[in-house]
């Protein structure tokens, strides 16, 4: 259960950075567009990692 609710935070996390850093990309803001990426990288990785040490 707390890999379903890890999974759910991480990737919806994720999911709105990449989503903010694509529309940043777009309007040419490159700094932000880099930073939003990062942090939804950070959290698959995260999730990932938190799941094979809770294993």
């Amino acid at each position: 259960m707390i890999l379903v609710i890890l999974a759910l935070i991480c990737w919806t996390i994720a999911a709105v950075a990449t989503t903010i850093g694509f529309f940043m990309a777009l309007k040419n803001k490159r700094k932000a567009a880099i930073i939003s990426f990062s942090i939804g990288v950070i959290a698959i990785l995260s999730w990932i990692f938190g799941t094979l040490f809770y294993i």
